[in-house]
This record gives C-alpha cells, sequence and structure tokens, in this order.
C-alpha cells in the first residue's frame, strides 16, 4: 500500500510539471504572466528566508548579507549562494 501511495504521489508530480511545460511552450504567456514566473522562485525564497532572519537567526541573516554583496559586486547567483551557505555556517559554528 505504501509503495502504491508513493507511486501515485510521484506520478501526480510528474504530470504537474509535464503539463506545466507543456502549457508553457504550447501557448503564448502574456508578458506580466512570464515576468511574474522569471521571479517566483526568488519570492518564494524570500518568503521563507525574510522570517526567519526577523526572528533573530543572526547566521542566516549573515549568510544573506554576505550573499547580498556578492551580487552586487559579481552578479553571479552561483557564487553568491555558496557565499551564502559558508558564511551562515561559520557564523553557526563561532
Amino acid at each position: 500500500m505504501t509503495a502504491l501511495a508513493i507511486g501515485m504521489m510521484a506520478l501526480a508530480t510528474y504530470a504537474t510539471r509535464i503539463l506545466g511545460a507543456w502549457l508553457v511552450a504550447t501557448n503564448r504567456v502574456p508578458e506580466p504572466v512570464r515576468r511574474l514566473l522569471d521571479h517566483l522562485a526568488t519570492c518564494t525564497l524570500a518568503a521563507f528566508v525574510v522570517p526567519v532572519i526577523l526572528a533573530g537567526d543572526v547566521a542566516l541573516a549573515a549568510g544573506v548579507a554576505g550573499a547580498m554583496v556578492a551580487m552586487l559586486i559579481w552578479r553571479s547567483p552561483l557564487l553568491s549562494m555558496g557565499i551564502a551557505v559558508v558564511g551562515t555556517a561559520l557564523v553557526r559554528l563561532i
């Protein structure tokens, strides 16, 4: 029974991903919706990170600050994520 439930959840996840890609590929997406989709991942991440920072997680705040500075200087998302991870880990070690 557990394997069936896992299989059904995997199928539902796969179907929603394929359906979304198919809809975007076969239909013209209005420009405001395309702009929204371009920034959706960033907004979702901010929705998770900001409340934790406001709750007082100093290590996460230091990591985010490092990532922001890295993005302003180098404009590299991968580098800024690495700096955020390392900065957060270093502050937590202290």
